[in-house]
């Protein structure tokens, strides 16, 4: 019972919070993080069901890295969502990479890119759009494979781009999808 409750309560959070996103009432409480320490933390979230799964996850994360200038929470929910949903659609005997670096603009502000790739089941061209649609999810037959609400990719493409940020996916079917989300940081040094 109390599984079905915390699942129905991040169903709800997830529709206020895609509601506020588009209506410009969600504001990022904006603050230095440490990327390599909060991306860790989030795939401690997700490490379990992948071990069960017998996926890898592999991480690629410089110890030296500038301070990022985002909201923290949000960004452990896109990195949650972004994470699970790897986890969800590759299968057994699976990878799961995760790479970030910094590099400087000629703007003088650090560009952060976050990969998320892994081995799952991938997706064609048209399905990458249609998943930033809200409420869709790719396989809606009433047999399913993938349980869902079709909100996670939407909310979290809305969270990036509160941060003036993007997220492009891409993927091929049978080999696996790779996430690329860029940030933009005032310039500071590692």
């Amino acid at each position: 019972m109390a599984v079905m409750l915390k699942h129905l309560l991040h169903i709800i959070n997830d529709i206020l919070d895609l509601s506020k996103a588009e209506a410009g009432k969600l504001e990022p409480v904006l603050r230095e993080v440490n990327l390599k320490k909060t991306l860790t933390e989030c795939i401690t979230y997700v490490k379990n069901r992948a071990d069960d799964n017998g996926i890898e996850i592999k991480i690629d994360i410089p110890d030296k890295l500038p301070t990022l200038v985002v909201d923290r929470v949000m960004l452990k929910r896109i990195m949650a969502n972004l994470l699970s949903n790897s986890v969800k659609f590759t299968n057994r005997g699976g990878v799961i990479k995760i790479h970030a670096d910094v590099k400087l603009s000629n703007k003088r502000e650090n560009i952060f890119t976050i990969i998320i790739e892994d081995t799952g089941i991938g997706m064609t061209k048209e399905d990458i759009e249609y998943a930033f649609k809200s409420f869709v999810q790719l396989d809606s037959g009433l047999n399913r494979k993938y349980e869902g609400t079709g909100l996670g990719l939407p909310l979290t493409k809305k969270l990036i781009e509160l941060h003036g940020g993007n997220i492009e996916l891409q993927s091929k079917v049978g080999e696996g999808t790779k996430a690329i989300i860029k940030f933009y940081s005032p310039y500071t040094e590692a």
